[in-house]
C-alpha cells in the first residue's frame, strides 16, 4: 500500500512537472498573440488627421511616414496638412502629433508621438518619425 502511494506521488510529481511548464507556455503564446501589433496602413487624409482621434491618426501614420509625404515640405504646407501640434506650438521644431499606434487583436493603446523636423535654415521637413512621448 505505502508503495501505491509513493508510485501516486511520482505520476503527480511527473503530471506537474510536464503540465506546470506546457500551461507557461500557453499563456505566454496566447498574450503574444493577442498583443502584436497589428500594423494597419490607411491612406492619410487630411480632414480625418486634423478632426479624428489620435486611434484614426495611428491608422494613418504609416502611410504617412512611408510615403515621405511630408519631406521637402514647408512648415506652414505641413500645418496646413496636420493642423496645430499637440505639443508645443507651430514655431516650436519638431512639430509634434499624439498618435495611438494601437496593439493587438484586443487594441490596447500604445501612445505615441509623429514628430516632424525642421531644417533650421531652409524651413523644410528633413525628417518625419514615430517617437515615444
Amino acid at each position: 500500500m505505502h508503495s501505491r502511494s509513493r508510485r501516486s506521488q511520482r505520476r503527480a510529481l511527473i503530471r506537474l512537472l510536464v503540465i506546470s511548464p506546457l500551461t507557461v507556455v500557453g499563456v505566454i503564446a496566447v498574450w503574444s498573440y493577442l498583443n502584436t501589433p497589428q500594423i494597419s496602413a490607411h491612406n492619410f487624409d487630411s480632414e480625418i488627421w486634423q478632426r479624428g482621434s489620435v486611434a484614426e491618426r495611428g491608422e494613418m501614420v504609416w502611410t504617412l511616414v512611408e510615403s515621405h509625404l511630408l519631406l521637402d515640405k514647408t512648415r506652414s504646407e505641413v500645418l496646413n496638412m496636420l493642423g496645430e501640434p499637440d505639443l508645443g506650438d507651430s514655431t516650436d521644431s519638431p512639430l509634434r502629433y499624439d498618435i495611438d499606434i494601437g496593439s493587438g487583436k484586443v487594441r490596447l493603446s500604445w501612445a505615441y508621438l509623429l514628430a516632424v523636423s525642421f531644417d533650421t535654415s531652409s524651413g523644410i521637413v528633413t525628417e518625419v518619425a514615430v517617437v515615444q512621448p
